[in-house]
């Protein structure tokens, strides 16, 4: 089932390029996790909504070159639950909880809900880990892109951290960089 609404809206064309690169990304890792073509394709369309939400937020916050005051963070970080409601609106319950969950932290400090390891959708974990890894990568309003390889290095050094480390796995090994987290347990998959 297709969205009936435009993905990037009104929104600047880094925005829509990034949709499109995480959805690329997180059908890639969700492919190298053993996914079904039909999930991965699912997760594909995750990837291509997880910002949605990020229509509501005011221009000048998104864009903002310095550090977010407190309010502007408060609003930043309302987009995962704006963009659910917007995905279930389009009837895509399962879809919904991903775009939620994308800011989810593996160590239970990310946000909407505090959530933690296996506790967040496994496709939650796959797009957060698309989605730093493309940000990482690109030009922002509030700093230059890391390389490629500087991008893998963050990804490793926060495996078992902000990320699940089996995901940073999937995204290095179809990247073609080698893993390895010392100690780290890694979390079984359910695709």
């Amino acid at each position: 089932m297709e969205p009936r609404f435009s993905i990037a809206g009104e929104r600047a064309d880094w925005e829509a390029v990034h949709d499109r690169a995480v959805a690329r990304l997180a059908q890639r890792i969700a492919l190298a996790l053993g996914f079904s073509p039909q999930r991965a394709s699912q997760v594909h369309l995750a990837g291509l909504l997880h910002d949605v939400g990020k229509r509501e937020i005011p221009r000048e916050v998104l864009d903002k070159p310095g550090p977010l005051n407190a309010e502007e963070w408060r609003q930043v970080k309302l987009h995962p639950i704006i963009g659910q409601q917007i995905v279930l609106g389009e009837g895509l319950t399962e879809i919904a909880d991903w775009v939620r969950a994308h800011h989810e932290r593996f160590d239970g400090g990310g946000y909407p809900d505090g959530r933690m390891g296996t506790e967040i959708p496994l496709e939650g974990r796959i797009l957060a880990v698309a989605d730093a890894y493309h940000a990482m990568t690109s030009q922002r309003p509030y700093r230059g892109p890391l390389s490629p390889d500087e991008a893998a290095q963050e990804l490793r050094d926060e495996a078992g951290g902000q990320f699940d480390p089996q995901v940073v796995e999937a995204l290095l090994g179809a990247l073609g960089h080698s893993f390895s987290c010392r100690g780290v347990p890694v979390t079984a998959v359910a695709a």
